[in-house]
C-alpha cells in the first residue's frame, strides 16, 4: 500500500468509528429518553422545581428553562388544570404571574423522584463504580467543549 492509500484508509476507518459512535450515542440517548417516561418531561421539571422553591414567576421559570413564552403558558395550562400548581397575580407587579406548587403537585413529584431513583440505580447497574465515573468524566468533558463552542 502507497502512503497515500494508508492515509486513506486510516481516514475511512476512523470517520467510520464516528460514525459508530455517534449512532451508538443516539441509541443510548433515545434509549434513556424513553426509560426516563418520556411524557410529560417538561411538566415533570416543572414540578421539580417548584417542590424545591415552593413559589416562582413565570418569567423566571420560563427564562430558566429556555422555554418560549407560548409553550410555557401551554404546559402550565395542562398543570393547573390537573391540579399540580397554581397561577396568580404578583400583588407587587400585575403583568408577572407568581406559580406555586399544590399538594396534588408534591405528591406526583414526590412519587417521581422515589421511581427516578429506583430506576438510575439500574440504569447504570452494568457498570462498576470506575466505569461509572469515567462515563461520568467523559461526558463531562464533552460538555465543557460543546459549550465553550456556543
Amino acid at each position: 500500500m502507497t502512503t497515500k492509500e494508508l492515509t486513506e484508509t486510516k481516514k475511512a476507518v476512523t470517520e467510520n468509528a464516528e460514525n459508530d459512535l455517534l449512532a451508538t450515542w443516539e441509541r443510548c440517548s433515545r434509549k434513556l429518553y424513553l426509560m426516563r417516561g418520556s411524557g410529560h418531561m417538561g411538566q415533570k421539571k416543572i414540578v421539580n422545581i417548584l417542590a424545591t422553591v415552593g413559589e416562582m414567576s413565570q418569567y423566571d421559570l420560563q427564562n430558566m428553562l429556555e422555554i418560549k413564552p407560548g409553550s410555557m403558558s401551554e404546559v402550565l395550562t395542562k398543570m393547573e388544570k390537573k391540579g399540580y400548581i397554581t397561577r396568580s397575580k404578583d400583588p407587587n407587579d400585575k403583568r408577572m404571574v407568581i406559580l406555586r406548587i399544590t399538594q396534588s403537585g408534591l405528591n406526583w413529584n414526590n412519587s417521581i423522584q422515589k421511581n427516578m431513583a429506583r430506576d438510575r440505580k439500574s440504569w447504570f447497574s452494568t457498570l462498576n463504580p470506575s466505569e461509572q465515573m469515567q462515563l461520568h468524566e467523559m461526558l463531562e468533558k464533552l460538555l465543557v467543549d460543546w459549550e465553550e463552542d456556543t
